[in-house]
């Protein structure tokens, strides 16, 4: 906790983590073991396909994956001062910058090796 968060007169912004969700979230679905075997690498080996058939997708595609990993997210971790449910701003963040990187990874060929 920081000295100035002890005087703070709003008690919400005394106790927010101390971190930013949408960095910490995508790392985590990134970087999750578990998370990235079981639901993210099968999304990707999805949308390579999709994008191989000419299907359009957009980054509101990744939305659900999004809400399911901040639940795996909240779950895992058991922070109490994390919302019971993702602020749809911080989705959308989430959802276009997975669907940037992954769309670069596609074209650039790094998931040619998967069949």
């Amino acid at each position: 906790m920081k000295i100035f968060e002890i005087f703070s007169h709003n008690p919400e912004e005394a106790f927010a983590p101390d971190f930013d969700l949408s960095e910490d979230l995508q790392f985590f679905i990134h970087n999750d073991p578990e998370f990235y075997r079981k639901y993210y690498f099968p999304f990707i080996v999805r949308l390579k396909e999709a994008k191989a058939n000419k299907t359009k997708f957009s980054a509101k595609a990744f939305e659900a994956l999004v809400k399911h990993a901040y639940n795996v997210y909240r779950d895992k971790f058991d922070e109490e001062n994390l919302p019971t449910s993702i602020d749809d701003e911080v989705v959308k963040e989430i959802c276009e910058n997975l669907y940037r990187e992954e769309l670069k990874n596609i074209e650039e060929g790094n998931y040619d090796d998967i069949k």
